[in-house]
């Protein structure tokens, strides 16, 4: 089959290697087709050798949809034939995060693409508590969308009800972009939204790196909240100087999920 290494930064191998059997298959591991595979943007530091979290050479691609070519003994989640993603994350499961429930802060952690290996290969192999099964009919393109979607759907879920705030998202990039929309589905339905600068941001219709204005009216700072991506290096500046006094401030990264009170930081003028 062929598989794409990243053998060091700005350096790719394609290769034919051997493919994983059915045959060989744990009870609990299930192999899977590869259809569909986006680019994080983690990824593309990761190229340019200004991921430091990475360990070439490593095969890249987290974020994926696929179809299911074979099941362990063992496995009930999945058939033959399902399309389904899979979340990257290596744990442990026995290290205290883990043990809460917090497995993206696992002291052991590993990540596909990153300290394992990805899917960027024609067949990958897959155990069963990892694999989520897509919705019937979702095409492979939205299959792999999933993941980073997922990432938004939790930052957003992360600060009490958005509903009559204004919440301001720093970093315009793909994760930006489907946090500034899944903000703004959780608003107030029939709020006003501003539709201005950053095409990349007008079909969410949002604003200046972007601002969603969940209610009628002009923003007021006692009423926002401020949900950072990783990215920009002046984000405690940015982001405390939008949030209301002793607001919070949600610094959403892949390795965790995190909040400062401004009450503890000195005031930066409007």
């Amino acid at each position: 089959m062929r598989q794409v290494v990243l053998t060091a930064p700005k350096q790719i191998e394609f290769r034919e290697v051997a493919a994983p059997e059915a045959g060989n298959l744990k009870s609990d591991e299930v192999l899977l087709r590869i259809l569909r595979i986006g680019i994080c943007g983690s990824e593309i530091h990761s190229y340019h050798g200004q991921h430091p979290a990475t360990f070439y050479p490593v095969v890249q691609g987290h974020e994926y949809s696929a179809e299911v070519v074979a099941v362990g003994s063992a496995v009930r989640k999945v058939k033959p034939g399902d399309r389904v993603t899979g979340r990257p994350q290596l744990v442990c499961g026995e290290c205290n995060p883990c043990k809460r429930g917090q497995y993206n802060v696992c002291s052991n952690l590993r990540v596909e693409a990153f300290q394992a290996d990805g899917v960027a290969q024609d067949y990958f192999v897959i155990p069963e508590e990892r694999v989520v099964a897509l919705p019937e009919g979702m095409s492979p393109d939205y299959g792999a969308m999933v993941e980073p979607t997922a990432v938004a759907a939790h930052a957003t879920s992360r600060p009490r009800a958005l509903e009559g705030r204004n919440v301001v998202v720093s970093g315009a990039g793909t994760i930006g972009n489907l946090v500034a929309q899944f903000a703004r589905a959780r608003c107030e339905e029939g709020g006003h939204h501003r539709r201005e600068r950053l095409p990349a941001f007008k079909g969410a219709r949002m604003r200046h790196r972007a601002y969603a204005q969940c209610r009628q009216g002009a923003a007021r700072r006692e009423d926002r909240r401020v949900v950072r991506r990783r990215g920009l290096p002046r984000w405690p500046s940015s982001a405390l100087a939008s949030s209301r006094r002793c607001g919070r401030s949600w610094l959403r990264s892949r390795k965790a999920a995190t909040s400062s009170s401004s009450a503890s930081m000195p005031r930066i003028p409007p």
